[in-house]
């Protein structure tokens, strides 16, 4: 039982180094839902679609939230 854990949280430190996530990576690191980050995509949060795969650019993003900062 212990291994599935450990497995996780190795999972999260390592999506925390990548700077092109997918959407469950983001999900992870900015500790929201799925729900959340597509709702946030529809306002308008940076993504690009590479092979079909949507990816998140941390950077990007982190600038996108930071207009709503108050």
């Amino acid at each position: 039982e212990i291994m599935p854990s450990l497995v996780g949280s190795e999972m999260c430190i390592r999506d925390s180094y990548k700077p092109m996530v997918r959407m469950s990576g983001l999900s992870r690191w900015l500790d929201v839902s799925t729900t959340t980050i597509q709702k946030w995509t529809k306002e308008g949060m940076p993504t690009m679609v590479i092979d079909g795969v949507t990816l998140y650019d941390k950077r990007a993003v982190t600038r996108w939230l930071k207009q709503y900062e108050r």
